[in-house]
């Protein structure tokens, strides 16, 4: 039961999502502000039918995986902005390569937290290499600067090119046109690689995380899917405000380490659902509020 209405949430919310942007194609804050709200609302509820049907305990694990995997978003976030400056690709496009780079993210995770579960559950030494990971994940977080974020765009960009012929002017929204009697990929294309690729890094963090928090596939799974569906509306709100969010990182920082802890720490001590619940809560609340009271970037 649970599983049929977690499908028909996220259905409902993609195809609104999917509907306002067709109406409007440079989506407005105040429209994107409304998507982001409905998701948090849509993903609350969630959360207290698992309290009703599976207990406290397991609805405690799936809000605090959702804030886990939504925080780690807005680093996704931050990077998807610089890529689309470095292409100058207008706002109007925007939404579309975010609409397929979301779709094609659900079903790379889905591969990655099946095959994460299963290693966790034969070879239970998985966990320190998650944790590890996560270690060197929240040291390259607080390190990182915007000019390493676009030497990865760079290369990868360049990988890219090698694989397929490639226009430098964009044709639209259209990711293919034909040139010459040839086909050959626009801009747009490239930008919609570089950002699944980005996915995939930021995912080999985001998913040991969640299952530092929680080792329940549905948990895990369903958690995931809620921060990232409305990725694209939250992508338009954090565009317009990104100059203020200059603290956020090191809460991000903060908690991939909290969870890389948590998690090398398990065989010895196993940390309530509350207290993580707590700090992860209170980090990036700390992070987001600090930041909006610090004087904004010019």
């Amino acid at each position: 039961m649970l599983w049929g209405i977690f499908f028909f949430a996220v259905v409902s919310i993609m195809v609104a999502d999917f509907s306002l942007a067709r109406k409007q194609l440079n989506r407005s804050f105040k429209q994107a502000s409304f998507l982001v709200g409905l998701c948090i609302i849509t993903t609350l509820c969630f959360g207290g039918m698992i309290w009703h049907m599976k207990g406290s305990s397991k609805a405690i694990e799936f809000i605090t995986g959702y804030l886990v995997e939504l925080s780690l978003s807005l680093d996704n976030v931050f990077v998807f902005v610089l890529v689309f400056k470095m292409f100058s690709i207008p706002r109007s496009y925007q939404p579309r390569v975010l609409f397929w780079g979301i779709l094609s993210a659900i079903i790379m995770r889905a591969i990655m937290i099946y095959f994460g579960a299963l290693l966790i559950q034969k070879f239970t030494w998985t966990n320190y290499i998650f944790g590890a990971v996560l270690l060197f994940a929240a040291y390259r977080m607080l390190t990182q600067t915007e000019e390493s974020q676009l030497k990865l765009a760079s290369k990868l960009m360049t990988w890219v090119q090698s694989l397929t012929p490639l226009t430098d002017k964009l044709h639209g929204q259209q990711f293919f046109v034909k040139e010459r009697g040839k086909w050959v990929a626009t801009p747009l294309l490239v930008v919609l690689a570089i950002i699944e690729m980005v996915d995939l890094v930021f995912a080999v963090d985001s998913i040991p995380a969640i299952f530092a928090i929680t080792q329940d596939t549905f948990i895990v799974y369903t958690s995931n899917m809620f921060a990232i569906i409305g990725l694209r509306s939250l992508y338009v709100v954090v565009e317009r405000m990104i100059h203020r969010f200059t603290l956020l990182t090191y809460s991000l920082s903060f908690i991939l380490l909290f969870v890389a802890l948590k998690l090398l720490g398990s065989g010895f001590y196993h940390i309530p659902p509350l207290i993580s619940l707590s700090v992860i809560g209170v980090s990036l609340a700390v992070g987001i509020i600090s930041s909006l009271l610090r004087e904004p970037k010019k």
